[in-house]
């Protein structure tokens, strides 16, 4: 389990908490990408409580497991609007926040979208997780997701009713797997859930029990459908399921093109040497809430022979605008019926 940052011996909380955060404050400042966006904003560093959970503690929605763990998230607050503001949380990939994040943020705040760019890594130790995806279960970011929830709700300036979340491969199973019912009982703060679920590139190859049973707010996959990192075709399927169940839900897949097609900074196809990937693993939740490889019934771990090693990321820009798009617009209609309830 990863040590929280906060618990360095012979220091104060209060210094370890603004070391922290003047930390992230250069981060983030060091991945805004000038000329993207004229939009004017305030730009604030939030420290989020949350838990570091092994993966069954959250499967059986245990909401005091694990150890209590700081971590926080940039806001930034378009100065353009009045009164109470719809918000979006965005959840990092395994490389953790970098340019594409930020830029996704101030293509919100453009909209009239207060951001929360969500960091899940830098609190508890963690620069990326690419190569060793175990040093931070996926499950515990459906926490990190609904701990960032309650924040946000909290926040006078944002409307509670009009939070949605983003996730983009390993964040986008956060955003699009907290629309379980299950885990908004189990971690969500009262009264209050995710106006939309959005899933870019996400993974979806993990079966779990209920999953059917999601929130009617829209949940929104894309993809793109060369994607050898995290497959379309299981959040095609997943999507179908979800469908048949009576969800709003709608997948777009974009032929002939690869993971991380946000990623502008990519002139061309890219090999993510040594990053692991469970692109031909089947995985699922037993009764026992664990996660099992389907065909063995093995407690699945990283050293399982369905992992394999080497993706392949490129940026697209005409599969980035259509989904921008897209999320702008569904996020429109989401807000617009989440705010007359």
């Amino acid at each position: 389990m990863q040590k929280s940052l906060f618990h360095r011996p012979r220091q104060s909380c209060q210094l370890r908490v603004t070391a922290y955060l003047f930390a992230l404050v250069t981060l983030f400042l060091s991945t805004i990408q000038p000329g993207v966006t004229d939009t004017l904003v305030r730009t604030e560093v939030l420290p989020v409580q949350t838990r570091t959970m092994t993966t069954e503690e959250t499967l059986r929605g245990n909401r005091n497991g694990g150890t209590p763990t700081t971590i926080a998230g940039e806001l930034r607050l378009p100065l353009s609007q009045v009164g109470r503001m719809p918000a979006i949380i965005i959840m990092h990939t395994s490389a953790g926040i970098n340019a594409a994040t930020t830029r996704w943020a101030q293509e919100f705040n453009d909209h009239g979208i207060a951001s929360f760019v969500l960091d899940s890594f830098s609190g508890r130790g963690i620069s990326n997780t690419l190569s060793d995806q175990s040093k931070l279960s996926y499950f515990v970011e459906i926490v990190d997701a609904y701990a960032a929830l309650s924040v946000l709700a909290k926040d006078d300036r944002i409307d509670p009713k009009r939070i949605a979340i983003i996730g983009f491969s390993r964040g986008g199973f956060a955003a699009i797997y907290t629309s379980l019912n299950r885990f908004r009982k189990a971690f969500a703060p009262a009264g209050i859930a995710f106006a939309a679920h959005i899933g870019v590139f996400a993974p979806c190859y993990t079966t779990l029990r209920d999953e059917t049973d999601v929130t009617r707010v829209p949940i929104r996959f894309f993809h793109g459908l060369d994607d050898d990192y995290d497959p379309a075709e299981a959040c095609k399927n997943y999507s179908e399921r979800l469908t048949a169940a009576g969800a709003d839900v709608s997948f777009k897949g974009f032929p002939g093109v690869s993971h991380s097609y946000d990623s502008f900074y990519l002139q061309q196809l890219v090999v993510v040497k040594g990053g692991q990937t469970m692109r031909h693993c089947a995985l699922s939740e037993n009764s026992k809430r664990q996660i099992i490889d389907t065909k063995s019934g093995i407690v699945f771990n990283y050293n399982n022979p369905c992992v394999e090693y080497d993706p392949h990321i490129a940026y697209n820009e005409s599969a980035y605008k259509e989904t921008l798009a897209d999320i702008l617009r569904d996020l429109d209609s989401a807000f617009l019926t989440n705010g007359n309830r």
